[in-house]
């Protein structure tokens, strides 16, 4: 007599299985969100937007200091959750860092929770980033400044929203992988205006 093995497969998961419904949601219990600076900055990945020679990159530096040393941001904002930060700061140099440094904590101790870099290719922006976080998965705030600096050319065949879609998905996953950590970007105004401030960001 000739025996036979049976195989027995997993199911295969439905496309349906993200379906929930209200009682399911109601029933759910999620942390409270987190804020790298309270009230200002939360968790998740946002976008900090300005014309140029507006103050970004002071202000996002300021915060950045404020969150590594957990002292009030801004002289008067607190920080609640302090933590590690890395500011990726591709449009200055190690003098500008330590002069611009200098002149916002004068003689208060320099964080050692605070780490940047200012040279960074952007076709390693992600994987930094990725590494940045496996290493240190406590950081609380990681910056970009700024997204233009490494925006990828529009591969043949996508448009331009296309392209900054891609752009911002990727950056968002990060955010999404890493709960708790929030990701600023900062980024330019084009030069038409607008009545809803929204539409002046650059790109589409």
């Amino acid at each position: 007599m000739t025996s036979h093995a049976i195989t027995l497969e997993p199911p295969s998961p439905s496309l349906l299985d993200s379906v929930h419904n209200g009682p399911w949601l109601q029933a759910q219990t999620f942390p409270p969100l987190r804020w790298a600076v309270d009230g200002l900055i939360p968790e998740g990945y946002s976008l900090i937007v300005g014309p140029p020679k507006a103050g970004k990159s002071w202000l996002v530096l300021d915060c950045c200091l404020a969150v590594a040393a957990g002292r009030p941001a801004l002289g008067a904002i607190p920080i609640s959750d302090p933590g590690p930060v890395l500011y990726l700061a591709l449009e200055d140099g190690q003098r500008r860092m330590q002069s611009r440094v200098s002149a916002l904590l004068g003689e208060q101790p320099w964080p050692e929770d605070f780490h940047f870099t200012v040279d960074v290719q952007p076709r390693h922006v992600l994987q930094v980033m990725r590494e940045w976080l496996q290493t240190h998965p406590d950081t609380r705030l990681l910056v970009l400044d700024v997204l233009g600096k490494v925006q990828p050319p529009t591969n043949v065949g996508e448009s331009a929203y296309e392209r900054d879609y891609r752009v911002g998905g990727a950056l968002k996953a990060i955010a999404d992988e890493h709960p708790g950590l929030a990701l600023l970007v900062v980024h330019h105004t084009r030069k038409q205006s607008s009545e809803d401030f929204v539409d002046t960001a650059s790109g589409t």
